[in-house]
């Protein structure tokens, strides 16, 4: 398993590897992490750790390798996230200038060469590689090339339909896009944690649809109960992650303003956002009048942030605007938690998770005024919403998931060894070991 993040790192993206390793031995598998060294500059999570009897093997980059620092998805940052403004001639030159997938694209080899090291003094039967970041997936080609073995690409969020690529130079959008393509045509499957995502590719690339599944995030441990609240308390909402891109605290603020110019106070309400916030957030609370309001910390350790998230009275659940290709990681911790969710979100699979298992009410991410009817029906019956039972919420378990994966894995590795991937490329790129070839891929050796 290819992972940049591994625990006790605050990176969400550590989790899934972690949880999917957790629990594969219940299937029969043992798994051997691949990450990153622990960061020297920013705090690690006490409170979360790789499951005992999981190979973890800090070996992916080297500890030479600049630590990055000062992403907008950091939760350890106390720093607001820049609001966004037009880019400078400089940055735009920048930009222009950038390496497709990122600098740790080129250290691809040295994760195949770890792949065969393992292989010829071990046993391994498939790669798993997980991005973000996306050089993670072309780790995990180059290995599955170097090997021979079946390759599973596991995309936490969108690559190229992401909202994120819309801000970069077109030249580096349709590299991406040739590399993404690549990649999916030689992997044997290609996870997505959205059903919608995986639609979406699929009307992309309808020539390798049947190679896409769904496999969502998942909450890990035991599904607790909410923290008794009293009526005459202050309405405690809690955001546990980071606001940035399209995400924001906008709509909520705007309806506490409006309940504020009527039957409320201020001080009737927390919002409390447990990660990294934008100065727009920021601003518009102090606009508002409502600076006392929010209170901001920098990312807990989550089995805190777990109790913070029971003791709320709404768990707010805010999407990236009007994208619908995401879910959240953060509500597979909102389901453990068991508080009332508050989904901002386009139409979606966030949007219908929450309400079909109960969870709490789904809204649209500008609907002021439906955030403003629900903040009333919390103030006056205290945690109103149905909660989700068990039985709708296991198959979001990380054992249930990790149980998709381990058939996945079943499947793919039920047939004989197949030859090592060193076949020529037909238009090779700049580098044939870390961009394997459509033509070599275990479906064209199949048929």
């Amino acid at each position: 398993m290819i992972s940049r993040y591994a625990p006790p790192m605050f990176d969400v993206g550590g989790k899934r590897a972690a949880r999917f390793a957790a629990h594969l031995p219940d299937f029969g598998w043992r798994a051997r992490i691949s990450t990153s060294p622990l960061p020297r500059h920013r705090p690690v999570d006490p409170s979360a750790q790789v499951a005992q009897g999981v190979e973890l093997a800090r070996d992916l980059i080297p500890a030479w390798w600049p630590e990055k620092r000062g992403r907008p998805s950091d939760p350890t940052s106390a720093q607001p996230v820049a609001s966004p403004r037009a880019p400078r001639w400089p940055q735009r030159w920048l930009r222009k200038l950038a390496l497709p997938v990122g600098a740790e694209a080129l250290l691809a080899p040295r994760s195949a060469r770890l792949a065969r090291h393992r292989q010829a003094h071990g046993r391994l039967s498939a790669i798993f590689a997980t991005s973000s970041p996306y050089a993670m997936l072309l780790h995990g080609a180059a290995a599955a090339r170097a090997t021979g073995l079946p390759l599973i690409l596991d995309l936490r969020d969108p690559w190229s339909l992401n909202f994120l690529q819309r801000g970069r130079a077109a030249w580096l959008r349709h590299s991406e896009a040739a590399i993404e393509a690549r990649l999916f045509a030689a992997a044997d499957r290609v996870c997505f944690t959205a059903q919608s995502t995986t639609q979406a590719y699929a009307a992309r690339y309808p020539d390798l649809a049947s190679r896409f599944v769904t496999i969502t995030n998942a909450y890990e441990g035991e599904l607790l109960a909410p923290a008794p609240r009293a009526q005459g308390d202050r309405l405690e909402l809690v955001h546990f992650g980071n606001c940035y891109g399209p995400r924001s605290l906008a709509t909520v603020l705007h309806a506490i303003r409006g309940l504020c110019d009527g039957p409320c106070r201020p001080e009737d309400f927390r919002i409390t956002n447990l990660g990294r916030i934008g100065e727009r957030d920021l601003e518009l609370a102090r606009e508002l009048g409502l600076g006392s309001c929010l209170e901001v910390h920098t990312a807990l350790p989550l089995a805190e942030g777990i109790e913070r998230l029971r003791h709320a009275d709404l768990q707010l659940l805010i999407g990236y605007g009007d994208e619908s290709l995401f879910i959240p990681a953060k509500l597979f911790d909102y389901m453990r938690a068991g508080s009332p969710v508050l989904c901002l979100s386009a139409p979606g699979d966030a949007h219908e998770i929450v309400e079909r298992t109960g969870l709490g009410a789904a809204l649209a991410p500008d609907d002021i005024e439906g955030v403003a009817v629900a903040l009333l029906r919390a103030r006056s019956q205290r945690r109103a919403m149905r909660r989700a039972g068990p039985s709708e919420l296991l198959p979001y378990s990380a054992r249930s998931t990790t149980a998709q994966l381990a058939a996945m894995l079943a499947e793919l590795t039920a047939s004989a060894p197949r030859p090592l991937r060193r076949a020529p490329l037909d238009a090779p790129p700049r580098s044939p070991d870390v961009f394997p070839s459509p033509a070599n891929s275990s479906h064209a050796r199949a048929s």
